[in-house]
């Protein structure tokens, strides 16, 4: 449910949050998914563990011939070096995953940041001016930003998940905007400018914690688009993974040499990172409705 009213209690960030795990409890189907997605990390997690203690061999053995038809014993075929495709999409999950959780952490870290300035130093106008920028932004495709960004700066690790964090907090920050601007207007926001707050205190007791739903919301719809993103970078040639690192988008660009071949190097990742965002993209909009949030769509 919204935020309500009236007078905001003692503690607004703890209420939030305690408001968060009670709605995620009653709908059965959100709690559900959202500890399916919880297995989907930790297992990608586990698999990187098992690699790195040297248990799993697969990575630097073939396992059989090259270009073998997925059957009962390779669900997804091999590639031409013999590797088990469906070994390889495990391992790059933890890559892909990992990057895309730690750029919408960034995203959001950022957005909020921008948000909490433009309010402190500029007021309702800065507020205007992110969610002015935002639309602009919304202008150009995320995709076509990230390539063109990735050209002016070296292929690298860091240099990608800014630019994936960058254009997420951009967004998240525009719409955290329009959101605070409500906010602002509500009864006990008034009372509290009435009695004369401070704008730090009214951001950090009143507005901000008021809008944590709304930015779990964000950040979880930007999850798959992280993905998405890094993915497309991989598969574009811009890619940051690095030779010992599998990514989704790396398995799709090698399979894209030998489509008529070995179709199945496109098309499992493929569904792989189809299922996952679509995952993600169900949580998300389950938030939008139990929180009755308004969430811009092209998040979605």
């Amino acid at each position: 449910m919204p935020p309500a009213q009236g007078n905001p209690p003692r503690n607004p960030v703890s209420r939030s949050v305690r408001t968060l795990i009670r709605v995620v409890w009653r709908d059965r189907i959100l709690a559900l998914l959202v500890a399916v997605s919880l297995v989907l990390f930790v297992l990608s997690w586990g698999i990187r563990v098992v690699e790195n203690l040297g248990t799993s061999s697969s990575a630097q053995h073939a396992t059989s011939s090259a270009w073998e038809a997925p059957s009962h014993t390779h669900w997804m075929g091999t590639d031409g070096r013999g590797h088990d495709v469906y070994d390889r999409v495990l391992r790059a999950s933890h890559f892909s995953l990992s990057t895309a959780l730690l750029s919408t952490l960034l995203a959001c870290f950022g957005g909020l940041s921008l948000a909490a300035w433009a309010n402190l130093l500029l007021g309702r106008l800065g507020y205007r001016v992110l969610a002015g920028l935002a639309r602009l932004r919304e202008g150009f495709p995320a995709f076509a930003v990230a390539v063109s960004l990735m050209a002016l700066f070296r292929s690298g690790y860091w240099p990608a998940v800014a630019i994936i964090s960058g254009i997420g907090a951009m967004g998240i920050a525009g719409s955290l905007s329009r959101y605070f601007l409500d906010i602002e207007e509500r009864g006990f926001v008034r009372a509290a400018q009435t009695l004369g707050q401070s704008r730090w205190r009214l951001f950090t007791r009143h507005v901000a914690p008021n809008g944590l739903p709304f930015l779990a919301t964000l950040a979880i719809a930007w999850l798959p688009m992280a993905m998405l993103l890094e993915t497309g970078l991989n598969f574009a040639g811009l890619g940051f993974g690095g030779s010992s690192w599998e990514t989704w988008g790396g398995i799709m660009a090698e399979g894209r040499e030998s489509m008529i071949e070995a179709p199945w190097m496109v098309f499992y990742p493929g569904i792989v990172l189809v299922v996952v965002c679509a995952l993600f993209g169900v949580i998300a909009n389950l938030f939008r409705r139990d929180f009755e949030t308004p969430v811009p769509r092209y998040f979605f």
